[in-house]
């Protein structure tokens, strides 16, 4: 059995590579941003929400519910952050 400062540890650097992905992510949300000011399309798109919200739950059996609370938290994140480009642009 792994220690408490080996698990952490572990975590830690999955931490690490999540925040490297989140910034990837909300970069490529900007360009996002940036197509739908130039198309005049809204910021929310209920029906492409769920469609990767019913994606990101099916590939991760068992924590159906957690991925869903996770992607959902992103969502209002990055329409916040869209919003707030959208406002200075």
């Amino acid at each position: 059995m792994r220690t408490l400062q080996e698990v952490r540890k572990e975590i830690d650097e999955i931490d690490t590579a999540l925040l490297e992905l989140f910034r990837r992510r909300m970069a490529v949300m900007g360009e996002v941003a940036q197509a739908k000011r130039a198309a005049g399309i809204p910021l929310t798109d209920p029906v492409r929400e769920q469609l990767v919200l019913d994606k990101v739950a099916a590939a991760c059996p068992g924590l159906e519910d957690e991925v869903r609370k996770l992607y959902a938290a992103i969502f209002a994140i990055s329409k916040e952050r869209q919003s707030k480009l959208s406002e200075l642009a």
